[in-house]
């Protein structure tokens, strides 16, 4: 039996259905309509570049991906590095130079860095730096052990 597959395509042709379903209560997101019109986007983005689904990220600089992801609407550094993260731990992708990542800065982060460093100013290159330090193979992999450790805090 085949299994129907989640396309830019179908998600275009179903994107009213698609948007009330991630707007359901209780919702996917924290800001579901924000969350449902970047999925739109990115199916939008898809079509338009003819960006295949597989393979895009292997044998890939990180910061050439990360670029490429910021390209999507609603897409941040953090979120990007986060993707290409999930892309190379969860599935296995080979991506280069993962010791050129930068920090993923947010409010753990932030918090983190507040409390164990005497940055003036917590900005990605500040936190780059130290986390590079940290782990130099790969300085964005820190704020994840950081935002566990802050989970369990």
């Amino acid at each position: 039996m085949d299994q129907a597959r989640l396309t830019p395509e179908l998600v275009l042709q179903h994107a009213s259905d698609l948007a009330e379903m991630i707007r359901e209560k209780p919702a996917l997101h924290r800001f579901p309509g924000r969350m449902a019109d970047y999925f739109i986007a990115a199916a939008n983005r898809f079509v338009a570049l003819e960006l295949p689904l597989r393979g895009n990220f292997t044998d890939k600089m990180f910061s050439d991906l990360q670029n490429e992801l910021m390209g999507f609407n609603g897409v941040s550094v953090k979120k990007a590095g986060l993707g290409i993260l999930i892309q190379s731990i969860d599935f296995g992708q080979k991506i280069m130079a993962q010791d050129r990542s930068l920090a993923l800065l947010d409010a753990h982060v932030n918090r983190f860095l507040a409390q164990y460093t005497t940055t003036e100013k917590n900005a990605i290159a500040d936190a780059t730096e130290i986390f590079r330090l940290i782990n130099p193979e790969n300085p964005a992999l820190v704020s994840t052990w950081i935002w566990s450790k802050d989970k369990f805090d």
